[in-house]
């Protein structure tokens, strides 16, 4: 039955799942029927703001609900997706609407088995209550539509607390070298005529081709390790910004083209990490994604583990999308090295050391894929040949490969520490491989 769109946007608070069961309608809280992008049907959705649309004020009517818009969000679906919608956008059939809240609380039920006692990626993690409602209040409602960073365009996915006047813009402008943001394009053209920044302002750690890496020191470089984590907000949903970042080290990986070295993506990791993450944050601009980088930044954070000889896990919880980046590159290094190697029997802790992958990871990803087994009393490796071959293929293109050769690098030693640096294949210090 169509009961229609309801007379207006005031808000209603919703208190408990039977009243969020009965709110439908074109107002805060409220459950509706709209589509995503290019989807042709209508799917669950549900109204986080109404907001006014421009208009002559003699003709707009507060109780007229085709006078606002609608900002949704899709239960189910990644809030990257959440977006404003024009009235006769909207659908509101309750019958309809009813059966497909149905639908989604009995998926989530089917999820929450599916993935008990797998890999810990809980987004909320670590925080109560009051901490989750206040990160929803503060971040439901993207406050940037898009970015223009060198040459390309590209939506932003979730709010990010930029400063005013770029609080609130429908394009924030970002220079690819130096980082500094803009509220018109204007400024960043007069802007890059004085940027003296060609590459990110740290060691280049790695070259190989056309791609490297450098290794920045947000204690030396806080202004432009804040720039960072700013723009990588606008594209992760749960990275914490409370942190100081100078307790970070950034790895950041660029493309060499037309003498300059434009900017790609990147990995944080903790100067000192007691819980034994070689990763805390993974981002790559969404124009470079579907190339192979995400798994290469993978790679390489698992490259300085072995260099350092420590075991390395990353820190959670991993957006949707480097959750299964790690699922595939963990699945093709282990089946990768299970494929090569030659011994009769193969302990999972020698899969652990050889791999730099902590323990528990390995476990999860093995029983995952089926490959650890109980049979006879005990667990066991099943590595028949066909079966692993299969199993590549199924993870994914191969990740782009990490030359120890060309990675010129020694581990981090905090100040007035005792520890002593691992060797490497490379220099004794630091060393920088730009001219």
């Amino acid at each position: 039955m169509l009961s229609g769109k309801g007379k207006g946007p005031p808000s209603s608070k919703q208190e408990g799942k039977r009243q969020r069961k009965c709110d439908f309608g074109c107002r805060e809280g409220g459950y509706v029927l709209a589509k995503r992008d290019e989807e042709t049907e209508n799917r669950l959705a549900q109204v986080i703001k109404a907001e006014p649309i421009k208009m002559p004020s003699e003709e707009f009517q507060a109780h007229n609900a085709a006078h606002y818009r609608y900002y949704v969000t899709f239960p189910g679906f990644d809030r990257r997706w959440d977006c404003f919608l024009a009235y006769d956008s909207i659908e509101v059939d309750e019958e309809r609407i009813r059966h497909a809240l149905s639908e989604y609380e009995e998926k989530e039920k089917e999820e929450e088995k599916k993935n008990s006692g797998m890999f810990d990626n809980d987004p909320n993690k670590g925080m109560d209550e009051k901490a989750i409602q206040a990160h929803i209040n503060a971040t439901k409602v993207k406050n940037i539509s898009r970015i223009v960073i060198g040459d390309n365009m590209t939506p932003a996915w979730y709010y990010s607390p930029y400063p005013e006047p770029y609080y609130n813009l429908e394009t924030l402008y970002i220079c690819e070298y130096c980082l500094s943001y803009f509220a018109c394009r204007e400024e960043q053209v007069r802007h890059s005529y004085k940027c003296q920044m060609y590459h990110p302002p740290g060691d280049e750690i790695y070259r190989c081709d056309q791609l490297s890496m450098f290794e920045v020191n947000s204690s030396y470089e806080r202004i432009y390790c804040e720039n960072l984590c700013l723009m990588t907000k606008l594209f992760l949903d749960h990275k914490n910004l409370f942190n100081e970042t100078d307790i970070f080290l950034f790895y950041v990986l660029t493309e060499y083209v037309d003498g300059a070295y434009h900017f790609v993506g990147y990995y944080s990791k903790q100067k000192e990490s007691a819980e034994g993450y070689n990763l805390n944050c993974i981002f790559v601009l969404p124009f470079y994604q579907r190339k192979g980088y995400g798994k290469f930044l993978i790679s390489f954070s698992f490259e300085l583990s072995l260099i350092e000889g420590k075991l390395g896990t990353p820190e959670v919880p991993l957006s949707d999308l480097g959750f299964l980046s790690y699922l595939s590159w963990w699945s093709q290094r282990l089946v990768e090295l299970l494929q090569k190697c030659d011994r009769e029997e193969i302990s999972i802790d020698e899969i652990s050391k050889e791999t730099a992958i902590k323990l528990s990871d390995v476990v999860m990803v093995l029983e995952r894929l089926n490959i650890l087994r109980y049979h006879q009393g005990q667990h066991v490796i099943f590595a028949e040949n066909g079966y692993l071959q299969n199993l590549y293929k199924l993870a994914g293109h191969p990740p782009l490969v990490v030359k120890r050769s060309c990675l010129h690098w020694t581990p981090y030693i905090l100040p007035g520490s005792n520890k002593v640096a691992a060797a490497t294949p490379a220099t004794n210090n630091h060393s920088s491989l730009s001219s």
